[in-house]
């Protein structure tokens, strides 16, 4: 029996559902692949992997550098026919602008009309690791960078609360 990919956290007395690690070591590093292979296959493996209860509304939070695994994100919950109950928040751990990310998804994502969409583009800046917690799971310093915004925000954050780990 293969494991589940996802596990449930506490943050601050509120539940958090991660993505742990990653079936294609590849997609942790989606700058030396083409964009869209890794939009594709990320859109497919969310569709495949996600229990429908992580698609009722709340909150989907996608690190990232490039933000292509994002593009991904947004396309499986379209596939999934449940973007519009969802609030995607896209954790960007470079210092851009934020219609930089929001261009590039645009550019990657299957999404039709993907401006009516929640969507949300924290610019996270540099990736910073020496928080007084760290994530309670492997993964790269860009994502423990947004669960350290998580930390800080996660009552103003509709539930159930997805968090999308690429790995570590």
């Amino acid at each position: 029996m293969k494991a589940s990919p996802w596990c449930v956290y506490t943050v601050n007395g509120i539940n958090v559902h991660v993505r742990i690690g990653h079936e294609n070591n590849n997609m942790q590093d989606p700058d030396k692949r083409k964009s869209y292979t890794v939009v594709d296959e990320t859109s497919q493996e969310l569709v495949s992997i996600t229990p429908k209860v992580y698609t009722k509304g709340g909150t989907w939070i996608v690190p990232g550098v490039t933000c292509t695994i994002a593009a991904g994100v947004l396309s499986g919950l379209y596939v999934c026919g449940v973007l519009a109950e969802v609030c995607l928040i896209v954790y960007s751990c470079k210092s851009r602008p934020k219609h930089f990310a929001m261009n590039h998804i645009t550019n990657y994502a299957k999404v039709p009309n993907i401006f009516k969409h929640d969507v949300v583009i924290v610019s996270g800046g540099v990736y910073l690791t020496d928080y007084a917690t760290k994530a309670p799971f492997p993964c790269t310093g860009c994502n423990e960078t947004a669960w350290h915004w998580l930390e800080n925000n996660v009552h103003d954050l509709a539930q159930p609360i997805i968090f999308w780990n690429i790995g570590g």
